[in-house]
């Protein structure tokens, strides 16, 4: 099995002269520092990538707001411009 680019069986050897050299406790300090150094490097850019789409999520949910308060203005312009579409047509075919 392969574990970060190195298989397990090769890490045994420098698991045992760790062991030897610091000693069981500070070896398995020295492993949680390591493993919670790994947690840490995984968790931030997910927590920062969170952050970001909330941040975004929440400008849309504003932006909408926003659009959403101004249903009048586009109904009157809308209904203008169709009027002036069928008083153009009535005047061309009154004319003909």
């Amino acid at each position: 099995m392969i574990v970060g680019g190195f298989s397990r069986v090769s890490l045994f050897p420098i698991k045992e002269r760790l062991i030897k050299i610091l000693g069981k406790d500070e070896y398995n300090e020295l492993t949680e520092l390591f493993n919670q150094a790994r947690e840490d490097s995984i968790q931030h850019p997910i927590e920062k990538s969170e952050d970001k789409f909330e941040h975004r999520l929440l400008e849309f949910k504003i932006e909408l707001k926003d659009e959403m308060r101004n249903p009048l203005k586009w109904m009157i312009s809308l209904w203008i411009t169709q009027m002036v579409a069928i008083i153009s047509i009535l005047v061309a075919v009154v004319i003909k």
